[in-house]
C-alpha cells in the first residue's frame, strides 16, 4: 500500500515526534559515533574512499526518510499554514519590505 493512500494522523504523530527525537539524537551520533573521533571535535565516518564526513550525517537520513513520512501522512492539515509562513512572497502586502 502506498505511503499517500491513507491519512493515519497516530501514524502522523508518531512520525512527528520521531522526526523531532532526530535533533538530540543527532548531537548524540555526532560526538560519539565514528571511526575517527577528534578531541573536542565531531566523529568521522568514511563516506568514501579517502572522503571523510561528521557522523551526523547518517541521522540526517533519517530525518529525511522521517520527514517524508510526515508530510505524508499530515500534509493536507498541516502544510498549507506552515508554507505561507514561511514563504513570505504570499502575501502581497508584506511588512518584510527588506526582503528580495
Amino acid at each position: 500500500m502506498p505511503l499517500r493512500s491513507t491519512k493515519d494522523y497516530s501514524v502522523g504523530i508518531l512520525y512527528f515526534i520521531l522526526f523531532i527525537l532526530t535533533i538530540p539524537a543527532m548531537n548524540w551520533v555526532v560526538m560519539n559515533v565514528g571511526t575517527v573521533c577528534t578531541a573536542d571535535g565531531p566523529c568521522l565516518i568514511p563516506v568514501w574512499p579517502g572522503i571523510m564526513a561528521p557522523s551526523g550525517v547518517l541521522m540526517a537520513g533519517v530525518a529525511l526518510v522521517l520527514r517524508d513520512g510526515l508530510q505524508a501522512k499530515l500534509a493536507g492539515r498541516f502544510t498549507p499554514s506552515l508554507s505561507a509562513q514561511r514563504c513570505p512572497h504570499f502575501f502581497p502586502n508584506r511588512p518584510w519590505s527588506w526582503l528580495p
